[in-house]
């Protein structure tokens, strides 16, 4: 099975409720959508269970805004008062510092190594909402990280995207015209979100260990198997 995580931004609990809900092992894929960190309590949680289950199964990592702006707020002032302002503070407390020095090198690494966008089947994967018209090739920075699910159109090259970055108002997945958004707010009294492609169901935990799930159908499961 492909599940697929939206925004967890440090609420480990809820991911490790999800995880265990779901079980996955050596066969499955893991694929998570970006911003592990900022806001959220245990950050440095997140990063120490999405690195243990690399050993566990597959794990396709994307990058988010959040992991760019906290690489970015190495080179000091502006970006890292920038990030500060937008959740840096939470994940340096989740390190037990006030700056980024106690963060190991092991997690430098995870973020080093995140992917920009996945592509499985007929679903594009990413953190945020790019174009619908623009190539997957001539995606930059700002299509993959900072591009928010408002109504998009079907893509132009027939892609299905499933991506994160904008909370849903009412805590569940969007499906608008050929893309889903997963990002329901966890760190804003949601739920973080699992969808698995082949079944079209999702599974939802948030960080007072509550679950609910529901189904969406887009009746091309088979071409993601």
């Amino acid at each position: 099975m492909t599940h697929v995580f939206g925004d967890i931004h440090g609420c480990c609990k809820s991911l490790d409720t999800l995880l265990e809900l779901l079980a996955p092992g050596p066969e499955d894929i893991v694929v998570t959508l970006g911003d592990y960190v900022d806001r959220g309590p245990d950050s440095k949680g997140v990063f120490d269970r999405l690195i243990q289950l690399q050993e566990e199964t597959t794990l396709v990592a994307l990058k988010g805004n959040h992991e760019l702006m906290m690489e970015d707020a190495r080179q000091g002032p502006p970006a890292s008062s920038f990030w500060l302002l937008n959740g840096g503070i939470e994940t340096l407390e989740s390190y037990n510092g006030r700056t980024l020095n106690n963060v190991p090198d092991e997690h430098w690494e995870f973020i080093a190594n995140l992917k920009p966008y996945h592509i499985i089947g007929d679903y594009l994967l990413t953190h945020a909402t790019p174009p619908a018209e623009q190539k997957i090739e001539d995606f930059g920075d700002e299509e993959l990280y900072w591009g928010r699910f408002r109504e998009p159109m079907m893509r132009h090259d027939g892609k299905f995207l499933i991506c994160g970055h904008t909370p849903q108002d009412n805590r569940r997945p969007t499906y608008h015209d050929g893309n889903i958004c997963l990002d329901t707010g966890c760190v804003h009294e949601g739920y973080l979100t699992a969808y698995t492609l082949e079944t079209g169901i999702y599974v939802q935990a948030n960080e007072e260990g509550d679950l609910r799930d529901g189904i969406i159908d887009l009746g091309i499961s088979e071409a993601a198997a």
